[in-house]
């Protein structure tokens, strides 16, 4: 019996859909200073686009460039704080927080490097935003060095 499958799932197992980009931090961002509060998030900047097809970056803002599609989101980051506290990275499509993208990661204290990572499919229309937002606990004077931040789109099926 002959098995038949998808063509969209057979591209995708083959990784043949064309859009990506890497979304990285070039060099460490060192004292960046989270908002005190634990409500409001602070943008990473800086932020920049390589090995980019379907996106263009500008001011540590990633932009869809051509069709809209599902893409599988890969993030990692090594940071140190400075004090002991709950840090929360969210990636923000249009300037609002997706509520699914969003990890947080314990910190017991300061001086210590540690890693966050987070998968997640998303969907990116022509034209959507994005960025890497971050925030802490409402803990004062929470400042992170962010020694490595990657963020990788690859997509999934296209033309949602």
């Amino acid at each position: 019996m002959t098995e038949i499958i998808s063509i969209n799932t057979a591209l995708r197992e083959l990784g043949l859909y064309g859009d990506r980009v890497e979304f990285e931090l070039p060099s460490p961002e060192i004292g960046l200073a989270i908002n005190d509060d634990g409500v409001t998030w602070t943008k990473i900047p800086n932020m920049v686009a390589s090995s980019a097809s379907g996106f263009s970056a500008t001011g540590g803002t990633l932009t869809k460039i051509n069709n809209s599609g599902i893409f599988l989101m890969n993030g990692v980051s090594d940071l140190e704080v400075n004090k002991a506290v709950e840090i929360f990275y969210a990636l923000a499509l249009n300037g609002s927080v997706v509520p699914s993208e969003i990890t947080a990661h314990t910190f017991a204290a300061s001086s210590k490097i540690e890693n966050i990572s987070i998968t997640a499919l998303a969907p990116i229309a022509i034209g959507d935003e994005i960025e890497v937002w971050a925030k802490g606990d409402g803990t004062s004077g929470v400042t992170i060095d962010i020694t490595k931040l990657d963020v990788t789109f690859k997509e999934a099926a296209p033309n949602y």
